[in-house]
């Protein structure tokens, strides 16, 4: 599935593929029903002969209208390959997205769990920040510790792949809990991770999104410890509340536990960090529509460093290829 999305920016259209064979065998059905109409009125033989004939061409025409249209669904799918040497230049900011995978994340107060909830918004700022271009992505993902998933890149189709690929119950490495781990939210450990992926030549123009539902079962203010390293950074943090604050969530797969978003400590490392908070809630987050308004807003600058060649779009190969076989088809009609 990965070497598919690495060739289509939105592999999920080529489902769209699957209506062809089932048009295929209702079509063979209705030509079942009606050679069997046919039969009533006399035999097979007799009635072809009094039927004009079919065109010459008739397979041509089939062939070329069904791979058109199969062109059609590949070029919406958005395909990429290859490398473009020297992209365009667009300025932006680096920011870095702080994701919670901690255990309370699975709690599903916030349809279908806080975690998808989360995971999808930053799916869907990536899609957002591709349109424009310009802002570099990273991904660090903390519970009892922090890793980088993606360093700061200009290709958003790999962070979109990378953040659709991380599941809760199969956490990265770093992740999973350790000996004497006794709490599985670390916040300041994640803010330590995001400020170190961070490019120090692009200084004054760097943010972290943090997602999270703030809930840690040891309450010890261990998310104090990262705002010294952001306050020496100088890096705004921005953070997205999910979860209810007033109720009480179970955690599936964890008996007799419950929990609900801390708004508390989310709202004070926003403030204390020149950031802005979201309260999402149980709602679905609006990032894309908060980082356009909140951060993007702040200006951008370009790398000192070349940008990473990108792939090259090739979704007019499959439009003219699509175009020149609904000809092929209309002339063969024709003949």
């Amino acid at each position: 599935m990965n070497s598919v999305r690495t060739v289509f920016a939105e592999s999920w259209v080529l489902w769209l593929l699957m209506a062809f064979p089932a048009l295929t065998f209702i079509q063979l059905i209705f030509a079942w029903r009606r050679r069997r109409l046919l039969e009533r009125v006399g035999t097979p033989r007799a009635l072809f002969s009094l039927m004009p004939p079919r065109p010459r061409f008739r397979w041509l025409t089939s062939f070329a209208v069904t791979t058109a249209f199969s062109l059609l669904i590949a070029a919406a799918a958005g395909p990429h390959w290859g490398r473009d040497a020297k992209p365009e230049v667009v300025a932006g900011r680096d920011v870095v997205i702080l994701l919670d995978m901690s255990g309370s994340m699975r709690a599903t107060d916030a349809p279908p769990t806080r975690f998808e909830r989360a995971r999808q918004a930053l799916i869907d700022l990536a899609e957002a920040v591709r349109q424009r271009g310009g802002h570099r992505l990273a991904l660090v993902v903390f519970a009892a510790d922090a890793q980088v998933v993606v360093p700061l890149t200009h290709d958003y189709g790999h962070f979109q792949a990378k953040a659709a690929d991380l599941d809760l119950d199969h956490p990265p490495p770093a992740l999973r809990p350790k000996p004497g781990t006794v709490s599985g939210t670390r916040i300041g450990l994640g803010l330590r991770a995001a400020v170190a992926a961070h490019d120090p030549a692009m200084r004054g123009f760097q943010d972290v999104i943090l997602l999270s539902d703030g809930d840690d079962p040891i309450d010890d203010g261990e998310w104090r410890t990262g705002l010294t390293t952001i306050a020496d950074s100088d890096v705004p943090v921005s953070v997205v509340g999910v979860g209810d604050p007033d109720r009480d969530a179970d955690v599936p797969g964890h008996a007799d536990a419950v929990t609900r978003l801390r708004d508390k400590p989310l709202r004070e490392i926003a403030r204390k960090t020149g950031g802005h908070y979201l309260d999402a809630r149980t709602d679905p987050p609006r990032l894309a529509e908060f980082f356009r308004h909140r951060i993007e807003s702040k200006g951008g600058t370009t790398p000192d460093a070349d940008p990473l060649p990108l792939p090259n779009p090739r979704h007019a190969w499959f439009y003219g290829g699509a175009l020149l076989l609904f000809v092929v088809g209309w002339l063969s009609r024709a003949l």
